[in-house]
């Protein structure tokens, strides 16, 4: 891997800062994944954001989501290429 040697071990890989959450809701479950699909993935593509549903559920009469993106795709691209922990650490996991 390229970071292999320059990855960062002061980086705070798992901050919450780097994430965007949001919440979608619809009247139903199929105009939910639609505009989930339509709408949030052409903004925020998934390769590029890792723009992903967390939770999907049902409020009285309205769907409704719950949305994680990187916030940048320097930050999906930095999280993708995480090094392994037998590089972070110099130990191979059993």
């Amino acid at each position: 891997m390229s970071n292999e040697e320059t990855w960062d071990k002061n980086f705070n890989w798992f901050d919450e800062e780097h994430f965007e959450r949001f919440e979608m809701a619809a009247g139903s479950r199929e105009a939910l994944l639609t505009a989930f699909h339509e709408l949030t993935l052409v903004k925020w593509p998934n390769r590029l954001y890792g723009t992903s549903i967390k939770n999907i559920w049902q409020d009285g009469e309205e769907w409704k989501a719950s949305v994680s993106r990187f916030k940048t795709t320097e930050l999906c691209t930095k999280h993708c290429t995480f090094p392994p922990t037998y590089i972070r650490t110099g130990a191979m996991v059993p």
